[in-house]
Formats: C-alpha cells, sequence, structure tokens
C-alpha cells in the first residue's frame, strides 16, 4: 500500500546566514529562496593573511509544479538549516505510478 504525500519540504544549509537577510517569495508556481551573507567590515588599517569567509549571495528557484497549497508554506531557520514546509493543496489527486526498471 502506497501513503500519499501530505507535504513536501526543502531543507537549504546557510551557515553563517542572518535569518533577518532570508527572503522567500512565491510567484505563480515559482518559489525563491535569497538569502545574503555580510560579514563586519574591518578597520582600514586590518591586513588580513587569509580571510575564508567572504560576502556571499544565495538564490535558488524551484517550480512548485500543480497541487502546491502556496497559501500555506511555512519556514524556519535554526541552527544554519533553513526548512521550507510545502503542503499539498486539500484537492490535489495523489496520482503514484510504477516505473519498471529494464534490465
Amino acid at each position: 500500500m502506497t501513503v500519499p504525500f501530505r507535504r513536501f519540504v526543502i531543507f537549504a544549509d546557510l551557515p553563517g546566514i542572518d535569518p533577518g537577510s532570508v527572503d522567500i517569495d512565491v510567484d505563480g508556481q515559482l518559489l525563491t529562496i535569497r538569502a545574503q551573507r555580510r560579514l563586519p567590515s574591518a578597520e582600514k588599517d586590518t591586513k588580513w593573511i587569509v580571510r575564508e569567509r567572504r560576502n556571499h549571495s544565495f538564490v535558488r528557484q524551484l517550480n512548485l509544479g500543480q497541487g502546491i497549497d502556496t497559501e500555506n508554506i511555512t519556514a524556519a531557520y535554526d541552527n544554519g538549516v533553513l526548512t521550507v514546509t510545502l503542503p499539498k493543496s486539500e484537492n490535489a489527486q495523489s496520482q503514484v505510478k510504477r516505473i519498471a526498471i529494464k534490465s
């Protein structure tokens, strides 16, 4: 027996990014996640030998397709991991199709 999915979950690793800089929006069926890491600016007389962390922008776009309840998408950020939960709409029909593998 196949259990239909009730939701989809996206996990995005965003270490070192302030949750206030994360922007998530849905335009039609396109979900966009944007984030920006800004490091504190150093004093003018600071000379770096090695600097491994840099300012960084992050953008991901996903086509949601049909059957997602875009009004009830939720997001949480904990310990550098963004979790976006995409619930299926109530009227979405589950169409599970098995694909045979040829050998």
